[in-house]
């Protein structure tokens, strides 16, 4: 419920709703791109395309806001430092784990839709 996540001097939303659009927007691009790349794969619920697109584009919306200076969701400078530290970890946990080379491409498809192809 956004009334426990907003801040109690009503300055803006907490990096919690931050989080939250950020995750809602990936997960509908994810969603989107795993409709284009493997469209016969099972799935328990199969949302329409333009639910997804709708979705994106209000989240996109949503994280806008955050940026926007003078929006009631502007986020604080301390708030982007936080963003851009876990932004700049997973950087280097990505590289790092793409650097070892243990894996090929196959190996990691596999890892992530088992048997489809």
């Amino acid at each position: 419920n956004l009334v426990f996540i907003y801040y109690q001097n009503e300055r803006s939303f907490s990096p919690v709703y931050a989080a939250f659009t950020s995750a809602l927007f990936l997960t509908a691009l994810s969603a989107i791109r795993l409709r284009k790349t493997a469209p016969s794969l099972d799935r328990p619920y199969r949302a329409h395309i333009g639910t997804l697109y709708l979705g994106a584009v209000v989240a996109a919306i949503l994280v806008l806001l955050m940026i926007m200076p003078g929006s009631p969701g502007q986020l604080k400078p301390m708030e982007f430092i936080i963003i851009g530290t876990w932004m700049l970890l997973g950087f280097v946990g990505y590289w790092l784990r793409t650097s070892k080379g243990d894996m090929n491409h196959e190996d990691r498809s596999y890892n992530i839709l088992g048997s489809y192809k």
